[in-house]
């Protein structure tokens, strides 16, 4: 599996939108108490409409791993992972894929806000717990597929964003020459490490019409975003399958870790909105890029010592460009969204412009 830096924020134009809250849970809420979540497995609802299931071999498989438990004063919802090498425990709401179907005209991005606790790394442990979107396979549609996601190991707190997309990363300039574009379900592994016995925001989401996956990952203690990244080349006009979360247990493992969420939001609106401004501010960008949208040049402004400027479509090809001291010439591409990957002496920064 390839690694790709950690990338820093991507400036994300929002549209103004009227959106379809699925759900919003906040599970310390009176509307949850302490106790299992569910009376069964799936198809049986249980407190606040939510849905249980695991595969029938894991070892460990009972309807108390999935509990509402007080911790630390605050009641949170728990997904006990298999204690053995393969398998996986699913938390969702059926609902989700009727809501997205029947959704409202121009509504096309799918997006989930949660709160997510990290617990301690265990190394004995590969269970990894994820949100995921899923669709059928596109060459296999008896099987499913990650559309987007959010999963962390257990083992070792490494955090990835899934899609079905390219094999590597192109922006991180990961790909081996001719392998650029072939399509696949992948999951990217980041460099840094979650922190342990840590509360985080998470944000993903997916736009139905351009495939893209979103991800931002803040540290609401210290303020400071983790990640903000996205994959450019994934999978567009899908149909979704199932939405939810799910803790599974990779090739190995024996020991059964758990996943925390404190809230959970899921909606469909208009444009890409992840953990705004209003909600946590988040440390700024080491590179500034201006104005967005351009027609003519695109300026940015570093502290730091510019060592090269690379500009990409939305489906990951370089593009040419002319650079002039610190600003991009574009005014020969062609009117849409691309990325830029600036790279610096303190690091690289990648971001999203408009060209109008």
């Amino acid at each position: 599996m390839r690694k790709i830096l950690l990338l820093s924020s991507i400036a994300l134009t929002s549209i103004l939108t009227s959106a379809q809250v699925f759900t919003d849970d906040n599970f310390n809420s009176a509307n949850f108490t302490v106790g299992n979540i569910a009376p069964d497995f799936y198809p049986a609802e249980g407190q606040g409409g939510w849905q249980v299931s695991a595969s029938a071999a894991i070892p460990n498989r009972n309807i108390s791993n999935f509990q509402i438990v007080d911790m630390m004063g605050r009641k949170v919802a728990t997904i006990l992972g298999p204690d053995a090498a393969t398998g996986t425990k699913f938390f969702l709401k059926e609902s989700f894929e009727s809501a997205w179907v029947n959704r409202t005209e121009f509504n096309d991005v799918i997006q989930a806000e949660f709160d997510f606790y990290t617990g301690a790394a265990n190394a004995a442990s590969t269970n990894r717990s994820q949100y995921r979107i899923l669709t059928p396979n596109p060459t296999n549609p008896a099987q499913v597929v990650a559309l987007a996601g959010f999963g962390m190991d257990h083992k070792d707190l490494t955090l990835y964003i899934s899609g079905y997309s390219n094999p590597c990363n192109v922006i991180a300039g990961l790909c081996p020459i001719g392998n650029e574009y072939t399509n696949g379900n992948y999951s990217y592994s980041y460099t840094e490490k979650l922190p342990a016995n840590t509360w985080l925001k998470i944000g993903v989401a997916w736009d139905y019409n351009t495939g893209e996956v979103f991800m931002k990952v803040i540290n609401p203690a210290t303020g400071t975003t983790i990640v903000d990244d996205f994959i450019p080349a994934a999978l567009a006009n899908a149909e979704i399958s199932e939405i939810g979360f799910t803790n599974a247990g990779l090739t190995g493992g024996t020991v059964a870790a758990t996943t925390y969420l404190g809230s959970v939001k899921i909606e469909a609106r208009d444009g890409v909105e992840l953990l705004a401004v209003g909600d946590i501010v988040a440390t700024k960008a080491s590179v500034s890029v201006y104005p967005n949208p351009t027609s003519d040049f695109l300026k940015f402004d570093t502290k730091s010592k510019v060592e090269s400027v690379q500009v990409y479509d939305m489906a990951g090809k370089a593009v040419s460009v002319q650079v002039l001291n610190n600003q991009i010439d574009v005014r020969n591409l062609a009117v849409g969204s691309y990325v830029v990957k600036i790279q610096t002496a303190e690091g690289s920064s990648t971001q999203k412009f408009i060209k109008k």
